[in-house]
């Protein structure tokens, strides 16, 4: 059954989508006000970028995020499909995708996973 769903979801994402640049960052230590020790890391995706559904401007709320004009949904299928990477841990707000040169900020994120275990794809609000 988690096979037939990850074979949904990268028809979708491989239709729909196509390459994208997920950054995350390690977390640093902050010193004298200042973030130091943080490291970026880049993982090559597949992304699938969708707007949401217009029910009137602020009225649609998603993963606890208001949804503002101009924010989109993503599909990112989990790095372990691309690369032998465990996937990362994509945190809100300091974790980037990069789709066609433009770079989106993740606001908030989903990981479906039926059985808890298997991540079939990472469902992302995203905001410029």
């Amino acid at each position: 059954m988690i096979a037939q769903f990850q074979q949904e979801a990268m028809y979708m994402v491989n239709t729909f989508g196509g390459d994208a640049t997920l950054i995350t960052y390690t977390e640093g230590t902050e010193l004298n006000g200042e973030v130091v020790g943080q490291k970026e890391k880049i993982y090559p995706v597949k992304a699938a970028l969708f707007d949401y559904p217009q029910v009137g401007a602020g009225d649609k709320a998603n993963f606890n995020t208001m949804i503002q004009e101009g924010d989109i949904e993503a599909f990112v299928l989990p790095v372990s499909v691309i690369s032998p990477e465990l996937p990362p841990n994509i945190k809100p707000n300091s974790s980037l995708l990069v789709v066609g040169g433009v770079t989106w900020r993740i606001m908030n994120t989903k990981k479906l996973a039926p059985n808890s275990v298997d991540i079939i794809v990472h469902d992302l609000h995203l905001r410029k």
